[in-house]
C-alpha cells in the first residue's frame, strides 16, 4: 500500500502513462480524456470530475455498469453468426455514456 500511494499520490509527477504504446490501440475510444491525460489537462479534468464525483454513489456503480454490459451484450448478441459488423468504437461510447 505505501508503494502504491508513492506511485499514485505522492511522486505522481514523476510517472508518466505510456500513451503512445499501452494506450494506442484504444485512443480512438479513450479519446484525450482522464484516463489517458497527463500534467495540467489531467489535473483539469481531474478537479472537474472530483466536483461531481461523490463517494455515497459507489454503491450504486456496480449495479449500474452491470446493468450497461448487460444491455450491451444483448444487443451483441443478435449479431452472432450473421457475419455483420460492428462499429465497437461506437458501441463503447454508448457503454460509457
Amino acid at each position: 500500500p505505501e508503494m502504491c500511494k508513492q506511485v499514485l499520490a505522492t511522486n505522481l509527477s514523476h510517472y508518466t502513462k505510456d500513451v503512445g504504446f499501452s494506450y494506442s490501440p484504444f485512443m480512438s475510444i479513450l479519446g484525450s480524456g482522464l484516463v489517458t491525460s497527463e500534467g495540467a489537462l489531467w489535473k483539469k479534468q481531474r478537479l472537474f470530475l472530483s466536483r461531481a464525483f461523490r463517494i455515497d454513489i459507489l454503491d450504486d456503480i456496480m449495479e449500474i455498469a452491470k446493468s450497461a454490459a448487460d444491455r450491451l451484450s444483448v444487443k451483441l448478441e443478435k449479431f452472432r453468426g450473421k457475419n455483420i459488423p460492428v462499429e465497437m468504437s461506437e458501441e463503447f461510447r454508448h457503454l460509457a455514456l
